[in-house]
């Protein structure tokens, strides 16, 4: 049990599952391991965890109710469980961070496919915050040639035409001001901005100040 969940192929539930076996066996002197199989085993949960990333697998979802069910004895050693929700929750916030890059660059790739996948999993993404940290707002709105209508197209359809949207996006309102910001001073100081590109954008910012509308009602 402990070599195959050391293993490199060893998946991220076979790892807690022998961890929690193992933890249930010291409890009830059923059986000792005389090496500590409690670090050799969060080490190897670390390794399949990266593996996951690497290789594009779904990933572990940290469910406490569900967790605390499989792995009675697991939870009850508050040292080793802390370490694993830091492993699982540190992955989570990597995923995070990784959908939300996939999501913007989807939008401006006019991937539907890639979007709809995104945005019917459920996870919550703050595109503003991305936009506004990452290299699409010089490379992809604040450029001639710029792909403001295809975010536009995205906002009016995610947000605009969802009558609950407020619920998923609560909380966005200070990044969406901050864009709106971004763009109008882009497009009152450059003279050199295309009709069209400007029309677009123009575009953009009402469907951008409508959400902040929408969110206040």
């Amino acid at each position: 049990m402990f070599n195959d969940a050391c293993s490199p192929k060893a998946e991220i539930n076979d790892i807690l599952l022998t961890l929690n076996y193992f933890m249930f066996f010291d409890k009830n002197d059923i059986y000792f391991y005389d090496n500590n199989y409690s670090n050799q085993l969060i080490n190897a949960l670390q390794d399949a965890v990266t593996r996951s990333f690497d290789s594009n697998k779904s990933l572990y979802i940290y469910d406490p109710v569900e967790f605390n069910f499989q792995y009675s004895a697991l939870v009850n050693d508050a040292e080793t469980l802390s370490r694993i929700r830091d492993i699982l929750n540190s992955a989570k916030d990597k995923n995070h961070r990784l959908e939300t890059q996939n999501l913007v660059k989807a939008i401006f790739n006019n991937d539907t496919d890639k979007i709809r996948n995104i945005t019917q999993s459920g996870i919550k993404i703050n595109i503003f915050k991305e936009l506004l940290e990452s290299n699409y707002l010089n490379n992809a709105l604040l450029e001639p040639k710029f792909k403001a209508a295809l975010l536009d197209n995205y906002l009016n359809s995610e947000y605009l035409q969802i009558s609950n949207s407020h619920d998923f996006h609560h909380g966005e309102q200070s990044d969406i001001s901050k864009l709106i910001e971004k763009i109008e001073n882009y497009t009152q100081t450059d003279n050199s901005i295309g009709q069209i590109d400007r029309f677009n954008l123009n575009n953009l910012v009402k469907t951008l100040k409508d959400i902040l509308t929408k969110f206040k009602q």
